[in-house]
Parts: structure tokens; sequence; C-alpha cells
């Protein structure tokens, strides 16, 4: 049994204040949170989600707000060697001050951020500060730099930001440009060093599994530390190493007879089978650092050769073929913290127990908490995973855009290339598709293929040259060719609904894999009622329009209703 080091760590999650810069008042807020759900708690907005409030709130994103705590900080507490301020999810335009002094401005809600703050830190209170800027008034601004295309989907512009692009509308939800810290914010006390990442390399021989984990450390002095690594089985066998730990150690383990992952519905088991890479980082058995990680040993590949229709798009999972059966994920919530574990859980269990065995991460939402994840590696369901870009055109010629969208892909690329359910890289949503759209953008429209073809492939291999990757959604043989056919890649099938074609034209088509197609209907009249009055029950009301984002959406409904 390891000793635990002393405090290493201050939860600042909680209670916070709300701070509005332009007239001073102060709210309370939760954190993690963001500023919609905090100023509709304090009575300051009505839900937006109900009658026509949504249109009654757009004030909100509209200015900027501060988030303000303060702790305390013990003589003790400084004496650690570093101190780190780490952000799970901060969303997204922001100035990050602690005791008045500038920590840095961060522009990515898609990467967490780690800064070292001992030297602004101090005994007794410390006063921790985050200045939010309008998403909407910055796209606004940088849409003035740099005109990107009219967006069909809300305020053109948004394709500056790397922020969910449907919190500005989309053609199933409201226009909501939340801003807030999203996830876990901790003060971490970190001595002699600690562990960072660990990378697996799985490599199947001799009938048994090879694992070989890379291990990244950080040592700031010059002690000598252990790190203990361990194997834990499903079975619950284990297998040990210890090494001396250097910046990067490499430990590998044989499994002779692996017990293997595969998709829901492949075997009879409800949950699959998972190792668990336990490290631990040592000094003189005092605990400096720890982590786990939980893989699943498997193969996952896609089949895109040519065949006299066209070219196959058919996964195979341990070299066995699946038919995929899943649907899109798209954000759960436009207040993003307010989907709970329970909630999660409740939808991926939906999802296995109606046989589903994949989820498409859509690419206008962003990238899953882990719980998304861990439950997609427990029960079985492979991952489709959308890079954030989705239906316009990017900036992807500026240089400071570009950066930026760089690390966030390295950083998504390293947190989930080892994932069991991770099944597929995929570019973009639909970008290809509605290239058409400003065609004459020639700028745009060269960056669009030297990002999705060449940049991105690249820089994804430097960290996942595993898992396959298609350019976009739905893809063809190459750029602008045969995007959306029947006999090659996939297809995005909205040709019933909004090509008013009869439910049974689906009979009439044939594609290779079919990953999007859908049918609007009003929901249960429990839900209506939660936003509209009796008075509003008619598909023509003020309220029943607003609540409708799909152009022409009831008009769709009642066709369909008349044509049966």
């Amino acid at each position: 049994m390891y000793k635990k080091n002393r405090k290493n760590f201050i939860d600042l999650c909680g209670q916070w204040t709300l701070l509005d810069p332009v007239s001073c008042k102060e709210y309370p807020a939760n954190v993690p949170g963001c500023n919609y759900s905090d100023l509709q708690n304090a009575g300051v907005i009505p839900d937006p989600f109900v009658a026509l409030n949504e249109k009654q709130t757009e004030w909100v994103s509209k200015q900027d707000w501060v988030y303000e705590k303060t702790f305390d900080l013990t003589r003790e507490d400084l004496f650690a060697d570093r101190i780190f301020l780490n952000f799970e999810k901060i969303d997204t335009l922001c100035d990050v001050t602690l005791n008045g002094e500038k920590i840095a401005s961060v522009s990515n809600c898609h990467i967490p951020y780690s800064f070292e703050v001992k030297r602004f830190s101090k005994e007794g209170e410390n006063k921790l500060s985050l200045y939010f800027h309008s998403p909407v008034n910055a796209v606004i601004q940088k849409q003035k730099r740099i005109k990107c295309p009219v967006n069909n989907n809300g305020l053109t512009g948004i394709a500056h930001l790397r922020k969910p692009q449907c919190h500005f509308g989309w053609d199933w939800g409201p226009v909501i440009p939340v801003s807030g810290i999203e996830g876990d914010v901790k003060l971490v006390f970190s001595n002699k060093g600690r562990i960072l990442q660990t990378r697996v390399k799985q490599t199947f021989e001799d009938g048994g599994v090879r694992l070989r984990a890379e291990i990244q450390n950080e040592i700031y002095g010059d002690d000598t530390l252990e790190l203990y690594v361990k194997l834990v089985c499903p079975s619950g066998e284990t297998y040990e190493s210890a090494a001396i730990a250097k910046d990067k150690n490499v430990v590998e383990f044989f499994i002779e007879k692996p017990l293997l992952w595969y998709a829901n519905g492949m075997t009879n088991c409800h949950e699959q089978p998972l190792y668990t890479i336990e490290k631990t980082l040592l000094s003189d058995d005092c605990v400096l650092s720890s982590s786990k990680k939980q893989i699943g040993l498997r193969t996952i590949t896609l089949d895109r050769s040519r065949d006299k229709y066209g070219s196959n798009f058919c996964f195979y999972v341990n070299g066995k073929r699946v038919f995929a059966k899943g649907a899109n994920w798209i954000p759960t919530d436009s207040y993003p913290t307010r989907t709970t574990k329970k909630d999660i859980e409740e939808y991926v269990k939906i999802a296995r127990d109606s046989g589903f065995n994949m989820l498409r991460v859509w690419g206008g939402g962003g990238y899953e908490s882990e719980y998304f994840y861990d439950l997609c590696d427990r029960y079985g369901i492979l991952v489709w995973q959308d890079f954030a870009f989705a239906c316009q055109a990017y900036p992807f010629f500026d240089d400071e855009f570009l950066q930026n969208v760089k690390e966030e892909v390295n950083h998504v690329a390293n947190r989930l290339a080892d994932r069991a359910c991770l099944a597929l890289w995929c570019g973009n949503n639909e970008i290809e598709a509605m290239t058409a759209a400003w065609a004459i953008r020639r700028k745009f429209v060269k960056w669009t293929k030297a990002f999705f073809y060449d940049i991105l492939p690249v820089e994804l291999k430097k960290y996942d040259d595993v898992t396959p990757y298609i350019e976009g959604s739905p893809v063809g043989t190459k750029f602008l060719k045969n995007v959306g056919s029947d006999n090659v890649g996939d297809v995005h099938l909205w040709a019933v609904w909004h090509g008013f074609q009869p439910l049974a034209y689906y009979k009439t088509r044939n594609p290779r894999f079919c990953s999007e197609f859908g049918f609007e209907s009003m929901p249960d009249l429990k839900t209506i009622a939660k936003f509209a009055s009796e008075a509003d029950f008619d598909l023509s009301s003020e309220v029943f329009s607003s609540h409708q984002k799909c152009r022409g959406g009831n008009e769709k409904m009642k066709f369909y209703i008349a044509e049966r």
C-alpha cells in the first residue's frame, strides 16, 4: 500500500458569482454551468425554451459576462513545486486572470486548458476571474475582417469560432449561444513530477495480443522517481511492471488468451470486456501522480475497396462484417451542463437495447464527455466521430484559425484514439455536399479541399494511424466527385422529408451506407404542454411557428399526413 501525497488539489466547482460588466450587477452562479442557466435561475431571464421567450433572451449572447470565485491557499500549498489551474471546458472566448494578472486568453471550447499558476498565487484569499466575450459580437467583428459565405444555419460567420455551431441555431434547435465554464475546474498541487498521458498500441500475434504502452511523464528535478504500471484483465488477472520514471516510459504486456471486444449484437454479451492500465508515479512509496486507462482488444477496419458497382463501405470488427445500425448523436441540450451522467447512460442504454451498434457524433456539435465514450466502450457501441465542422465554408487560410484548429485536432485525436468504441474519424458534416452554395468563393473551396484531404489527415496520423478516416460525410471518390452516390461512400438520404418524396421512396434506394435520414413529427402532448398553452395548440400559431426550426417543417408534416 502506497502513501498518499498531501492535499493534491482544490475543487473549484460549485458556487461562483456571475457579473454583468455593464451594469455591475452580480448574480449567484454554478460551475459547471452557463450564463443562460445562471440568469434563468436568478430570475433575470425567462425559460428560453417556453413560448416566445427565445427571442426575449437573445440579448444575453450579445454582451460580455464575467465569472468570479475566491479561494484560500495556505503557506504549505505554496510549497508545491508546481500549481496547475485546470479547466475541462471553457465556452469559448475568454480572458483568464488570477489576482488581477492575466494568465491567458482562450478561444476553443473543444480543448481543455491547463495553466501553471504558482507565480500568480498567494497565501490567503485568491481571486479567479474569467471574462467571457460575447460570441455574437465576436462573430460580427471577425466577419468584418474575413467574410465567410452566407450560412444557412444561423448567424453568418460562426465558422470563425471553435464553438458548437448549433449554438447559433440549426434546423432542429434554438439560437442559444451560451458562454460559461462547462466542465470541472481544479487547482492541482504537483511535486517532483506527474504523469501526462498514455498511448497504447495493440499488435495481434501468435494467437494473443501484445500491448505497448507509451507513458509520457514530466519530471521536475533530479530526484529518482519510480513508475509502477499494472494491467488488470477483465478476469481479475494482473500483470505488473516497475521502472525508473523517465520523460517517456515504454511498457509491454503480452496477453496469451485475450478476451476480444465486439460491437453490440455480435456476441451474447450485454457488456464488453475491458482491460485497465493503471499508472502510479512514486517517490519513496509516496504517490505523486496516478491515472487509469481502459482499452478493448479489437481491430476495426473500413472496407472501401472497389467492386463492379462502385466502392464498398463496410465496417469489420475483428475481421467480421458488421451491418451498422444506429443514429446520429447531436448535443443533448442547449444548456450543455444540464444533461447528467444518468441521462447519458439512459440514452446509450436505449441505443444498446434497441439493437443499435453505432452512434455518429455529429459535426455540428462537438466532442462528447469521457463518460459517453466510457459507456460506448462498455456496451459495444461503435462511434463514428465527426470533427466539429458542418455545412459551411471555414477560413482555413487564416493562420490564426488554422493553428487553433490544428491544436484541436491533435488534442481530440490523442484523447480518443485508444478508445475501444472508436470506429471512424470523419472530417466534417455535409461541407462538400454544400460547396456549390459558395462555389464562386474559390479561395474557400480551395482551402476546404486542402484541409480535409491534406492537412487534417496528416495531423491525425501523428496521433492515430490505425482508425479509418474519411474526408467528410457524405463522402465520394475524391473531392466533389460522386458525393452522395448510392454506389460509393455514404449517403444522407433526405429526399423523403426535405424532398417531399413518399415513404415508399426508401424502397427505391440502395445506398452502400446511409449515415443520415429522418422524418419529423410532433412531440407528445405532455412535451408540448411544457412550452405552449392550449390556446397555442395550432401548427399555425406564433408559438408553434417559433419552435419549428426546420424551414417549411409544419407544411411538410401537413403534406405527409394528407399524402397518406
